[in-house]
């Protein structure tokens, strides 16, 4: 599989809800799903069907990665990706940011693990972000 942009956006948002409480709601699936397609910092126009795909090498990937501290390793390398791509600023960062918060919130419990990796994400992009 050739990764994307799309494919290391999306592995954030399912690492983002999976290794913060150890659980992957269907909540937070469909809010995934919505921010993935919804992303608009596409190269292309990207049809229902292609994305369908997309979506599959994602949690492929994510779900062919057994340990939680490799995926953990691959998550902040997506982190790394995603901010060396000429797309990527300030601006972008905090919608990321603001996505991310939508995911968390999709299952209706915000865990201190979850505001903690905001943090985190924030400083590693050098941005500031409230995390309420």
């Amino acid at each position: 599989m050739e990764k994307t942009p799309l494919h290391f956006l999306g592995f954030i948002y399912v690492g983002f809800a999976e290794l913060t409480d150890n659980e992957f709601s269907d909540e937070e699936h469909e809010k995934v799903v919505e921010l993935v397609l919804d992303w608009k910092y596409n190269e292309k126009e990207i049809h229902k069907d292609e994305f369908s795909i997309i979506l599959s090498d994602i949690m492929t990937w994510y779900e062919g990665i057994k340990e939680k501290k490799l995926r953990e390793k691959m998550f902040f390398e997506a982190v790394v990706y995603v901010q060396q791509q000429y797309w990527f600023t300030p601006q972008v960062a905090k919608e990321i940011l603001d996505n991310l918060v939508e995911v968390m919130k999709a299952d209706s419990i915000s865990k201190t693990s979850e505001k903690d990796m905001l943090k985190k994400l924030a400083l590693i992009w050098s941005v500031d972000y409230n995390v309420e």
